[in-house]
């Protein structure tokens, strides 16, 4: 009989906030409100006894509006990771980094 038990597998958390509903901040959802479809990137929720519900953002990060968990979607995970443009390469087969910061975006 081994005195210590393996630990209980449970799926890997890839940074974030996660609601207690199983999405996290920053995830890509689809939400639909009053027979309109809207999408968006989860940015907050509200977990209240009367209601539970999960806030949607646009691209600017402005609120669409709250959802509830039964109108959303998940259409793509959030990783956190934020992507620039990559470098360039030369013809001397490496890569050059941006020089200035207005040629990340």
């Amino acid at each position: 009989m081994p005195i210590f038990s393996p630990p209980i597998k449970q799926e890997c958390r890839k940074g974030g906030t996660v609601t207690p509903f199983g999405y996290r901040a920053g995830d890509y959802v689809e939400a639909e409100k009053a027979g309109v479809v809207y999408r968006g990137w989860i940015g907050g929720f509200t977990n209240t006894e009367k209601s539970q519900k999960l806030s949607v953002y646009d691209l600017n990060w402005k609120r669409i509006g709250q959802f509830s968990l039964s109108k959303v979607k998940l259409l793509r995970r959030s990783n956190k990771l934020c992507i620039a443009r990559a470098a360039r390469s030369t013809s001397l087969g490496y890569c050059v980094e941006p020089r200035d910061s207005r040629e990340l975006c």
